[in-house]
């Protein structure tokens, strides 16, 4: 019976033994999936890392990308307007020296009138003076004679 009682604590300690072999294995199973588990998660977390950072550059670049063609597209435009200003300033610069040349002759008489009308101004001025008296002869300017005649005989310029 001792024998007995010897073998059969003999097989429970084989059988425990068996059991906690069996029960670390499962652990140390248990431990490497998890490990593995876990290095999986973390290999996903730094592609997504890597795959969001890559498409956010991505994003940023083309956003920047699309504010230098709209600025540059922009400046072209506003170049073309301004090239379109000032082809019309220079129609209306040359519209201004055409209509100049065409009234220049007009202007010239119109200066010739001015001119005169002020020496009649000044003619006019010495009738107010009644100590002045005019003397001249044919060889003079007509016209300060004939103004000459008519303030010597109190007549109105």
């Amino acid at each position: 019976m001792t024998l007995k009682a010897r073998d059969l604590e003999l097989v429970q300690a084989k059988a425990k033994k068996s059991v906690a072999e069996i029960n670390a294995t499962a652990k140390a199973e248990q431990a490497k999936i998890e490990a593995d588990s876990q290095l999986k998660v973390e290999e996903i977390k730094g592609e997504t890392l890597v795959t969001k950072t890559k498409e956010q550059t991505k994003g940023e670049c083309d956003a920047e990308l699309i504010e230098v063609k709209a600025r540059n597209e922009s400046q072209k435009k506003i170049a073309a307007k301004m090239r379109e200003i000032a082809d019309v300033k220079a129609q209306i610069i040359q519209t201004v020296g055409e209509g100049e040349k065409s009234i220049a002759t007009v202007m010239q008489s119109r200066r010739k009138y001015e001119h005169l009308n002020k020496k009649l101004d000044i003619i006019k001025g010495f009738k107010q003076n009644d100590n002045l008296k005019i003397f001249g002869n044919n060889n003079d300017d007509v016209l300060a004679q004939m103004a000459a005649y008519r303030i010597s005989n109190g007549q109105q310029l």
